[in-house]
């Protein structure tokens, strides 16, 4: 009997074709297994047993870091094969998927530091089951020859090893060693430092020194975490305000200065190895200037061979940044504006190919809670329920920008890309655009973008010259959850942000609506009110306490000089357009309690506001009539309330959970109640909004692949062209 197999899926790059080998052999099988550029093919021969035993062992243990999509399988007349072989890749047009980048496995890492191995203490160490996989990728079939580890040839163990099916390194792409691979350097002060450069390295950061890192991705910049000195130069360098710096440490220094559950503790130390936000101990004695008037710092475990060598040598937690300023891209080359960031720069020679930021989330009802997908999360692709008649490119928004691409059952969603406010953010969306559609094999034939006249994604979008969808920001939200999940009957929507250009012409943020995949309907809003001097009350929220207070009590509100210059434009109409954000809401509120005047970042008011508020049972009032929802009566009373600040804060976030639930009750009885938007990756509102819901008698519905924010809008435009029909129910 003979069996033929095309198995898709991330099936490349993560050991598949040597475990297909070994099993192959255990069951005495003949026949081959190859790379092609839509998949894996193989051919097993032998006993009908055998064969069943190799396929049932093959769908349920496949390798850790695989993931099989599709199996297509069908019987043919013996070959008369006289033994099972890895025969080379297919040249194709390729479709199939690449592995996201791995943490480092604990076979490498007991390798790494035993002093009889070979590869001791080498920060290149890796095997088919862990490693740099879509950084270093440049095309597909997935062959060394395709990746940035071409120009290292391998040493005769290293090649003995590759082509060994019973080694863990057979066909390993990036298999290396200190005799035949990359290798690591120090620059500091004009010399180029090759002995020794991590313990000096380390050295450095001791005395407060700015280090940058080279990483999987691009370049980190890294000090002692214990030093609040040498945060403060770091902030300053980066020009980042006030914005919480990521920081790294081993699992046990994490456990000192922050809470873990065992949910969190799962997700820190998966393959993934992403940032998590964790709830900081009041007894820890890291630096305020980390992360300022922040409840939580974002803690990662080292990831590499080269942090592990690092944090074992230091012992202390780092802070580890993006080497960058403000949002711009994560930088890959030495470079000067490396060199102006930094003190000394911890580099090596291989190359990356594709710049990735580190992934940041948390965890909220013990389910993973995206705030950037990235590095170890993308490009794996996401199944859609439906099979999409074209290619489509989604371009997502301005701020926390991804794009997304479909091709036929698939949602490819990006890794972080940023602000494409600027010029280098927009190279860097049109490279990894590129890269997308070479890897893939995807020829976008429709395009989608945001509704904002003013987005440069728009712009983009306006002259690729395809067939151009404009959907809604805040029905994006809402469809990228039910992408996600599948999600296709009549739901309940909620969409609180910042802000969006809304179909009446006016700024939106606090949505509600209803319908299904093919269609949502507005059923109502958070009330309106100015939004004076437009981005420059997003940046100011004083300028949202003015506003607040003069609609609560008109012209008997007690302002300051600048607050009442506000009011005037307000009266004359003067640069000024309504909004119902709640973001917004947050903002005021945050200035209104004495907590945050100026955002030095995106969210930094409400941030600031839910670590400083307490969860309180108690409520204020809020009102519905008709389709408005209207949270001032709440706040007048918040504002003459003579209660301590935490928990007036606490008060006025159960009332907008309390407001919510109750205009939903008015929407319909009961269903799924989609919660998606930036103001959601609140957990003091969805701890007491989820909760609300349920006893209510409707289920509601988080994010647990994209982010809720800006950075998951990409999907629900892709989503929605897709499920339309795509390009020809458009032109």
């Amino acid at each position: 009997m003979r069996k033929v197999l095309l198995i898709n899926g991330i099936v490349q790059g993560v050991g598949f074709r040597p475990f297909i080998y070994r099993l192959a052999k255990r069951y005495s099988l003949k026949g081959k297994v190859r790379n092609e550029g839509k998949g894996v093919y193989i051919e097993v021969e032998g006993d009908e047993e055998n064969i069943e035993r190799f396929l049932r062992e093959l769908r349920l243990s496949p390798p850790p870091p695989c993931e099989i999509t599709s199996m297509e399988e069908k019987n043919l007349p013996d070959a008369g094969y006289e033994d099972f072989v890895i025969e080379k890749s297919k040249e194709e047009e390729p479709f199939t998927f690449v592995s996201p980048d791995i943490a480092t496995c604990k076979d490498c890492l007991r390798e790494l530091f035993d002093p009889q191995d070979r590869r001791y203490l080498y920060p290149f160490i890796n095997c088919t089951n862990c490693g740099p996989r879509f950084t270093i990728v440049e095309s597909l079939p997935y062959d060394r020859e395709r990746t940035t580890m071409r120009i290292f040839k391998m040493c005769p163990e290293c090649e003995q090893e590759y082509n060994d099916p019973l080694s863990r390194r057979f066909h390993a792409q990036p298999n290396a060693c200190p005799e035949c691979g990359p290798e690591v350097f120090l620059l500091y002060q004009g010399k180029r430092i090759k002995e020794n450069a991590i313990e000096k390295a380390c050295e450095l950061i001791e005395k407060g020194l700015v280090v940058a890192i080279k990483g999987l991705g691009g370049f980190h910049l890294a000090v002692d975490a214990r030093n609040p000195e040498a945060v403060k130069r770091l902030r300053e360098r980066k020009r980042k305000n006030n914005k919480p710096f990521a920081l790294m440490g081993n699992p046990e220094d994490i456990e000192k200065h922050c809470e873990l559950s065992e949910e969190e503790r799962a997700v820190l130390l998966s393959p993934q190895a992403p940032i998590v936000l964790l709830r900081k101990k009041p007894s820890s004695t890291l630096p305020e200037e980390i992360a300022p008037g922040q409840a939580y710092l974002g803690f990662m475990v080292p990831y590499t061979p080269l942090h592990h060598i690092l944090m074992r040598r230091l012992r202390f937690p780092i802070v580890l940044t993006s080497a960058n300023y403000g949002d711009e891209p994560i930088i890959k080359e030495e470079n000067e504006t490396l060199e102006k960031l930094s003190d000394a720069i911890l580099t090596h020679t291989r190359p990356i190919h594709a710049r990735c930021d580190d992934s940041v989330l948390s965890v909220v009802d013990k389910n993973p809670y995206f705030v950037r997908r990235s590095r170890g999360y993308a490009p794996k692709p996401l199944k859609l329920p439906f099979s999409s008649p074209c290619h489509i490119l989604a371009l997502g928004g301005m701020l926390k920008n991804t794009f997304t691409m479909i091709k036929e059952d698939f949602a490819f969603v990006s890794h972080h890309i940023g602000d494409v406010s600027t010029y280098e953010t927009e190279k860097f969306l049109l490279e990894s655009i590129e890269h997308y559609k070479k890897l893939f094999a995807i020829n976008p034939e429709l395009v989608v973008c945001d509704l904002h006249p003013g987005y440069p994604t728009t712009r983009i979008a306006e002259e690729m010259g395809l067939p151009l969808v404009k959907l809604q920001h805040h029905k994006a939200h809402i469809l990228s959850l039910m992408a996600e999940q599948g999600i296709e009957e009549e739901i309940i929507g909620v969409s609180f942000d910042g802000t969006g250009y809304g179909e009446d012409g006016r700024i939106w943020g606090g949505e509600f609506f209803v319908g299904d995949v093919y269609g949502l309907e507005r059923a109502g809003h958070l009330r309106y009110i100015p939004l004076p001097g437009g981005d420059r009350a997003v940046e100011q929220p004083w300028r949202m306490k003015a506003v607040l207070l003069y609609e609560i009590y008109g012209d008997d509100a007690e302002l300051t000089e600048k607050e009442k210059n506000v009011v005037e434009l307000i009266k004359k109409g003067i640069n000024v357009i309504e909004t119902s954000s709640a973001g917004r809401i947050f903002d005021g509120v945050a200035s209104l309690l004495g907590i945050c005047n100026e955002n030095t970042f995106e969210g930094e008011a409400p941030m600031r506001l839910e670590a400083l508020s307490s969860f309180e049972e108690e409520n204020y009032e809020f009102s519905i009539e008709g389709e408005v929802l209207d949270l001032l009566p709440g706040i007048k009373e918040m504002v003459e309330d003579p209660s301590p600040v935490p928990v007036r804060g606490g008060r006025f976030h159960r009332t907008v959970a309390l407001g919510v639930v109750e205009f939903i009750k008015r929407i319909k009885k009961s269903g799924k109640v989609l919660l998606s938007g930036g103001v959601f990756q609140n957990r003091l509102l969805l701890k007491h909004l989820v909760p609300l819901l349920k006893r209510e008698g409707y289920e509601p519905i988080l994010h647990t692949k994209v982010p809720p924010n800006d950075g998951g809008i990409s999907l629900g435009q892709a989503y929605f062209a897709g499920r339309k029909g795509c390009a020809s129910v458009f032109r």
